[in-house]
């Protein structure tokens, strides 16, 4: 073999040496590379996920904040600054001295305690009332600009037996605890009997019994049905006499004990009265006797 080919055959052979081991360091040193390139790629990816998460609840939370700030432009109800029993005490009797929420109320104050930022101030209500009235109390309360929460209530009945005529009243019995709430923060040391709201009045009164055990007394001394006779009719009276053969005359539509007079047939001779004997209506007739003619 010439000189010149055996160089050139090493050269060649040189040439594909260098050109593998180029190759392959270009192989291994880059696929390393690659594949640190590819977890920089996923990282990345997962990290613009995130950031468009974040960005997504970033609007829900501004989106609400906005609306929190507007509803507490128009809010209309406040906390006090700070703890304020006295005024919390005043407010309680203006409430419950006033003539459709006129009840008899008693007041103890348990104290307060703090909560973060906001002082909880607990009081207890006891006392007696009528329903309707005692039930616009608790509607005032509600309603009242100073946010008082009502935790908790219990109603009972209690009759109330007037000595002086005998007649009974029909009352309710409560007990409730109340919170108010005072902060430095967002409080405000003021009182507006601006009340949120119309308040309508309760006519229904659940606790007085449609039913009841006994009757009320004859205060008035009407004529009492079961203890007179009648005697005569005339047009639209009647004559009537009682136990103690003592006259009565009454004319349609006259008051008796427990009803009325409503109405006179002059074909049967006969009276018509309607009672309501302690809830249940009832008529009542009376017929003449004429032996008594």
């Amino acid at each position: 073999m010439s000189y010149g080919k055996r160089n050139s055959m090493i050269f060649l052979i040189l040439l594909i040496i260098v050109s593998m081991g180029g190759f392959l360091s270009l192989y291994f040193g880059e696929t390393k590379k690659i594949r640190n390139l590819v977890k920089i790629q996923k990282i990345k990816e997962n990290e613009l996920i995130k950031a468009r998460k974040i960005t997504a609840t970033r609007s829900n939370v501004e989106e609400n904040l906005k609306k929190l700030r507007e509803a507490w432009l128009v809010r209309k109800k406040y906390i006090l600054e700070k703890e304020n029993s006295v005024l919390i005490f005043r407010l309680l009797n203006v409430l419950a001295s006033t003539k459709d929420s006129f009840i008899s109320i008693n007041i103890d104050y348990l104290g307060a305690k703090e909560e973060g930022d906001v002082g909880i101030c607990t009081y207890i209500l006891y006392g007696s009332g009528d329903f309707r009235r005692l039930r616009s109390f608790i509607w005032k309360l509600e309603n009242f600009p100073v946010l008082i929460r009502i935790k908790s209530l219990s109603i009972n009945n209690k009759e109330d037996v007037r000595p002086e005529s005998g007649k009974i009243k029909y009352l309710v019995k409560f007990d409730m605890v109340i919170e108010t709430f005072y902060s430095e923060i967002a409080g405000k040391n003021r009182v507006s009997y601006n009340y949120a709201g119309q308040y309508k009045y309760f006519v229904f009164n659940p606790f007085r019994p449609l039913i009841r055990k006994t009757l009320p007394p004859n205060t008035e001394k009407l004529v009492e049905i079961d203890k007179v006779k009648l005697i005569g009719i005339s047009g639209n009276k009647i004559f009537l006499k009682n136990e103690n053969g003592e006259l009565k005359m009454l004319n349609l539509g006259d008051k008796v004990y427990l009803g009325r007079l409503t109405a006179i047939d002059h074909q049967k001779n006969r009276a018509e009265f309607l009672l309501n004997i302690g809830g249940i209506i009832e008529k009542r007739f009376l017929e003449i006797e004429f032996n008594y003619r």
